[in-house]
């Protein structure tokens, strides 16, 4: 058990987070891990230009890549009103944006020209659709979630903002370690995290978790990143 946990049992693991059994070989999934290369040599090229990324967290950071139909910044943060501040860095294959629905800022990388739909990615959502009874993923529901070590969120939900609306996702970890955690619980009164369930999804398979249960995801790894596919599930 973590040090900052209580146990109250508010929360089961069977209640928030299942496999889904896709049925798919190690293979597979290293293809899709190859498909997606491009994304993350994005990501890798921007990391390495040492531009500051912001953060709540001192030398850590985490970077989202939508993997939809071409966007613009516009075009992206038109869609959710004038309340939402950000700020555009452009680069030769991308734009770098930051913005702040709440205190912890959030950077996307939206590619420029994106390189196709991946086969492999397509063919999983869907694979997972046939399973869930309802569709998966698709041009505005899925992305890459790039941790650096050491960082988190801040226990949220992700049903109730203006960008996301979804109470359940697929999780698909393509790089993790033991260390990576994503953690259900609830915030206290007095502003604490109190966490309940704590589970670390293995690489190679894929998850549906709820994201309508206060949650957060954390890399305690001091080296290495963490980088899950994030597939909507679109439920009525």
């Amino acid at each position: 058990m973590l040090a900052n946990s209580e146990v109250r049992g508010a929360v089961r693991l069977a209640d928030v987070c299942r496999e889904v059994a896709t049925g798919w070989a190690p293979e597979d999934y290293r293809r899709l891990r190859e498909e997606l290369s491009t994304y993350t040599m994005w990501v890798g090229e921007f990391l390495r230009s040492g531009e500051a990324l912001p953060s709540h967290i001192e030398g850590s950071g985490g970077i989202a890549v939508p993997i939809c139909k071409e966007v613009t910044p516009e075009q992206l943060f038109a869609v959710l009103g004038e309340s939402v501040r950000y700020q555009v860095r452009e680069y030769r294959d991308y734009w770098v944006t930051v913005h702040y629905p709440n205190p912890q800022p959030v950077v996307t990388l939206l590619p420029k020209a994106l390189p196709g739909p991946p086969r492999k990615l397509e063919e999983l959502c869907a694979r997972c659709g046939e399973l869930l009874g309802v569709p998966v993923g698709g041009p505005d529901g899925m992305f890459l979630a790039w941790l650096l070590p050491g960082f988190s969120w801040a226990m949220h939900t992700d049903h109730d903002n203006a960008y996301e609306l979804v109470a359940t996702r697929v999780h698909v970890p393509l790089i993790t370690n033991p260390q990576s955690l994503y953690v259900w619980g609830h915030r206290r009164q007095d502003g604490g995290e109190v966490w309940e369930v704590c589970e670390h999804l293995e690489a190679g398979k894929a998850y549906r978790v709820r994201v309508d249960v206060p949650h957060t995801v954390v890399n305690r790894h001091a080296t290495e990143p963490r980088l899950h596919l994030i597939l909507d599930v679109r439920e009525k």
